[in-house]
């Protein structure tokens, strides 16, 4: 059996001032937005040099990633506490028996590395 329901009808709330307004603005807004294209952006030409006719981009600064130059060594017991046991290294054994690595991990952020073993220059490149 069903009857009236018990309970009572909200009342309708009176408009808000301006919400109408407000309501029109934003719907002619996002119309507008919608309507009009975005302008294309100028695209910007890199500059670059040509070389065997080849155009070429220098995309770092000079010197734009730092070599190690005096780097600092620890011994294998301590490396192994702060690298992973499959990092890979790149070794180096000078004249006199002297081994150093660098990880690959250190030397994609440098690249280069400058020293000296066994009184010899070296420069280790990846």
């Amino acid at each position: 059996m069903t009857g009236p329901d018990p309970s009572p009808a909200r009342p309708a709330r009176p408009p808000r001032p301006g919400a109408r307004l407000a309501t029109t603005v934003v719907v002619a807004a996002a119309l507008a937005a919608c309507a009009t294209p975005e302008p294309e952006k100028p695209r910007r030409e890199l500059p670059h040099r040509l070389v065997e006719g080849v155009p070429m981009y220098d995309v770092l600064p000079r010197d734009g990633i730092p070599s190690i130059d005096e780097p600092t060594y620890v011994d294998a017991e301590t490396g192994d506490a702060f690298m992973a046991p499959d990092e890979p290294v790149i070794g180096f054994v000078g004249r006199e028996g002297t081994a150093v690595a660098w990880s690959v991990w250190l030397l994609e952020r440098h690249e280069i590395v400058n020293d000296e073993i066994d009184g010899e220059p070296l420069a280790a490149s990846w």
